[in-house]
């Protein structure tokens, strides 16, 4: 074996969300890693645990979990911030010990219109993710979008095939800062 091999080259990386995470095409990036992706367009938070019951996971994988805004979408913008941390901090104590790392994929802001016309709640929601995924010695938060965001702060075109869901320019940002953090 290399000296300069890394110690995670053997372990799986695990994808699990929504779309966003169903895009993520990690056979793509990460050359000679065998790379499971479980996500299911539309899923939720809690739909998660149910995706990685289908994976056979070992100690010491990684798991990658990009899924929360298909919850915004599905209420009202003040009444399920709550929820989304309820759900990320049980979905985290159930698998924080079966993963050697877990990261957490921020939210992306959204060119979609909501009821109340706003998105301003997803920054909150990811600054409170950040003290979450403090608690955890193994998780980390995935903070990619300044690389996805224009100077005035919304979200790059160039990076997007519909103002959400990422086009090449875009998984290339997100995968380079995911492989920063893999290793």
């Amino acid at each position: 074996m290399l000296l300069s091999c890394d110690s995670y080259v053997d372990k799986k990386i695990i994808i699990a969300g929504d779309s966003m995470a169903y895009h993520l095409y990690a056979d793509d990036y990460m050359f000679g890693r065998v790379c499971e992706n479980v996500a299911v367009n539309g899923s939720l938070i809690q739909d998660v645990k149910k995706q990685l019951s289908r994976v056979q996971s070992n100690e010491g994988d990684i798991l990658v979990v990009w899924s929360g805004i298909n919850n915004f979408f599905r209420c009202q913008a003040d009444s399920c911030v709550e929820e989304i941390f309820v759900l990320y901090k049980g979905l985290l104590n159930e698998c924080a010990t079966q993963y050697g790392k877990i990261i957490i994929v921020e939210l992306l802001p959204t060119i979609a219109d909501f009821e109340d016309g706003t998105v301003d709640v997803i920054p909150l929601i990811n600054d409170r993710l950040k003290l979450i995924v403090a608690e955890y010695e193994n998780v980390y938060l995935l903070e990619h979008n300044n690389a996805l965001f224009n100077e005035d702060g919304s979200l790059n075109g160039n990076t997007t095939t519909d103002g959400l869901h990422l086009n090449e320019n875009g998984n290339d940002l997100v995968w380079k800062e995911l492989r920063r953090l893999i290793y």
